[in-house]
C-alpha cells in the first residue's frame, strides 16, 4: 500500500481465509480492513478530497500486536501528519462480536 493511505508504506497480503471471513459475513480482520481503507483512499482521491480525511492502520493499533504505550505512540505520531483540519477514521473493535 502506498504511504500516502496510513502514513507509511507497507505490503498487504490477501490470504484465501481473509476472503471466505468477507464472503462469510463474518467477523473480518485487519488484513480485510486495511485493504477496504485503501479502497476509501483511492475512492478519496478520485474526489479530489484526501486532504479531508486521515487513515489509521488497524494493524498498527491492535491490542494484540503492541503494548498500549506503542499503540499511543503511533496514534499520536499518525494525528501529527494531520494535513489541517483533516477527519481521521479510525477502526477500533469493542470486543462485542456475537
Amino acid at each position: 500500500m502506498a504511504e500516502k493511505v496510513f502514513g507509511f508504506e507497507r505490503d498487504t497480503f490477501i490470504l484465501h481465509e481473509d476472503i471466505f471471513q468477507l464472503a462469510s459475513m463474518v467477523a473480518i480482520g485487519a488484513i480485510v480492513i486495511a485493504v477496504y481503507m485503501s479502497y476509501l483512499f483511492d475512492l478519496l482521491k478520485m474526489a479530489n478530497m484526501v486532504n479531508l480525511v486521515g487513515l489509521v492502520n488497524l494493524a498498527q493499533f491492535s491490542a494484540q500486536s503492541r503494548l498500549l504505550s506503542q499503540r499511543s505512540r503511533h496514534l499520536a505520531n499518525r494525528l501529527e501528519k494531520a494535513d489541517g483540519e483533516q477527519i481521521f477514521l479510525v477502526p477500533y473493535n469493542l470486543g462485542l462480536v456475537p
